[in-house]
């Protein structure tokens, strides 16, 4: 797929120096002249195109900096995209960024482009370009300004390209190659999760058009573990056997999916098991698609669910304001896990279980 590539950097910080890289590396990227009523300047790349004129009635999308106006024309962005072409836009302006993402969706990415650079040769690029010391003020103070975007609004951003002062051009480059690598294999993933959710959705409805005359009397020493089998994780094994071991202190059994003989369909099993289970524990280390769903099931059918996460995971908003238990090792899950499945037995009125050291 194709992407839109918005890059979002301070003046100097060498987002024309890329262009002209992109440019030169072959049909396979797209460089947007942008329309501009300002001046031509010495410095000027393929980017820019000065116009007389920068009307809405030729241009999509229209911003001021400087006191100039700048025009994005959709029929460029169509046609690189209709090319399969990877196409680049310079703009700072956060409006203009905004609409370019709805109209585009997931294909429009924001790039930060990050000048690591001292202040003295910030100076001296822009002293180069033959800048006023007055406009050259002005540009350091909207660099600051464009830093504190890129920091206040981290999720408005796709990636960071680090531009260092002193390397070699054509690290920007191969970095952005990769970059366009990475924002392929994420989309990617990301289409595979909505296709596993979608298939588990309908193994649900199916499920309960089975089953819609079926009561199952839900077993209080049964509890059903759901985790992330995929990547392979040693840390999640270890997990695994810590929540064997509080529940069988608490006298209860544990099944996981994958360790439990069965026929038929794997996500029927789950939601049999699900039905079965008179406690649930939900893993939501690695934040699989499916054990989210999977939850969202359990809760649906007013089971008590137990979520645990190793720490640093980030939980989705559906399930932030859900008590998890956070653990940094299995030691620490098992008995932060051992105490509340002893403090729900009690509540369900079912006998303490002596735990022996």
């Amino acid at each position: 797929m194709a992407y839109i590539v918005l890059i979002f950097g301070a003046s100097g910080s060498g987002k024309s120096t890329l262009m002209s890289l992109l440019a030169e590396a072959g049909s396979q990227y797209s460089i947007h002249a942008k329309a501009t009523d300002r001046p031509a300047r010495e410095y000027d790349d393929v980017e820019i195109r000065c116009v007389d004129e920068v009307s809405p009635q030729q241009y999509d999308y229209i911003y001021q900096t400087y006191g100039y106006r700048y025009g994005i024309e959709r029929s460029q962005i169509d046609l690189a995209l209709g090319r399969n072409q990877h196409h680049f836009i310079i703009c700072n302006d956060i409006e203009v960024i905004h609409r370019i993402k709805r109209d585009y969706g997931d294909r429009a990415k924001l790039v930060f482009h990050y000048f690591d650079a001292p202040r003295e040769a910030l100076l001296e690029i822009q002293k180069k370009r033959g800048i006023t010391d007055d406009e050259i003020d002005l540009r350091l103070a909207k660099t600051a300004t464009l830093y504190r975007t890129w920091a206040d609004q981290p999720d408005l951003f796709d990636a960071t390209l680090i531009n260092r002062y002193g390397d070699d051009p054509g690290t920007m480059r191969r970095a952005m190659e990769r970059m366009l690598m990475s924002f392929a294999r994420r989309d990617g993933e990301a289409k595979f999760a909505q296709e596993a959710v979608q298939n588990i959705l309908q193994t649900v409805q199916q499920h309960f058009a089975r089953h819609r005359h079926t009561f199952v009397e839900p077993d209080p020493a049964y509890v059903f573990v759901m985790m992330a089998l995929t990547p392979p994780d040693p840390l999640i094994e270890d997990a695994y056997r810590a929540i064997e071991r509080a529940c069988a202190a608490s006298g209860q059994r544990v099944e996981r999916v994958d360790r439990a003989p069965f026929t038929g369909e794997i996500t029927e099993k789950i939601l049999s098991s699900i039905e079965l289970a008179g406690t649930i524990v939900a893993d939501i280390t690695h934040e699989r698609p499916n054990v989210y769903y999977e939850v969202g099931f359990a809760h649906g059918r007013g089971k008590k669910v137990i979520l645990t996460a190793r720490e640093g995971t980030r939980p989705h908003f559906d399930l932030q304001s859900q008590k998890i238990i956070f653990y940094r090792n299995a030691t620490e899950l098992e008995q932060q896990l051992t105490a509340l499945l002893s403090v729900l037995r009690v509540e369900a009125g079912e006998p303490k279980v002596a735990i022996h050291a």
